[in-house]
């Protein structure tokens, strides 16, 4: 998700990536899009300034939108598909000013189920594990585990793991086999969590930092 450029890319190769979708500008239409998950062949692409999910096939194809909350004072951060009272929904994680953060609960029509505080500062991404969310929560520097109501179960301040008091973590991903993986993006530092947010290891790249924009 190419954010500045508002393109999506599909990488061919090391060196090659392909433009799959490059729309003229429509005032209104697919602004600074941060994030693309992948559900039953479809794409769901966080469409972040204009407050809404786009939905496209699995060959790139605008199928619908998804329209989510517009606030002033807040934009969507990051989304995720997960459950709420035991139906798949769709969850979104708000920026509001002042970095304060708030969740939205919303089912696959797009209407608005439930919305949850939570404490958290400039929490920038959410990810969902086995009836759980994970969030990282960038400003406290501490990746939050949560269960399904959004009650705190545990919380793990990255910053001893790193040794760098300002360690910015700006994602949260799983693999396979249900690691949790954040970074310490000032350091270009890779951390890596069992589902109980137990720590397992970490990945240095400081060596390439000068080369890393994103991580």
């Amino acid at each position: 998700s190419d954010l500045n450029n508002d393109r999506i890319l599909e990488l061919v190769s090391i060196s090659e990536a392909k433009t799959l979708i490059k729309p003229k500008y429509i005032n209104g239409d697919f602004r600074r899009p941060i994030k693309i998950l992948k559900k039953s062949d479809n794409f769901f692409i966080l469409d972040r300034d204009n407050n809404k999910l786009s939905v496209l096939n699995k060959k790139f194809k605008f199928l619908h939108n998804i329209k989510i909350k517009n606030f002033k004072n807040a934009k969507p951060n990051s989304f995720v598909f997960g459950e709420y009272k035991n139906k798949d929904c769709i969850v979104v994680l708000y920026r509001f000013f002042k970095y304060k953060n708030k969740i939205l609960i919303y089912n696959f029509s797009g209407k608005l189920i439930s919305s949850k505080i939570i404490k958290t500062k400039d929490a920038q991404d959410i990810n969902y594990l086995n009836k759980k969310y994970i969030i990282a929560d960038t400003l406290n520097r501490r990746l939050n585990l949560y269960n399904n109501k959004f009650n705190l179960i545990k919380s793990k301040k990255i910053t001893s793991l790193t040794k760098n008091n300002r360690a910015l973590l700006k994602f949260v991903e799983i693999d396979d086999k249900n690691f949790i993986y954040t970074s310490d993006f000032d350091k270009c530092i890779i951390l890596k969590f069992d589902e109980n947010l137990n720590f397992v290891n970490k990945l240095n790249f400081n060596n390439l930092k000068n080369k890393i924009s994103v991580i």
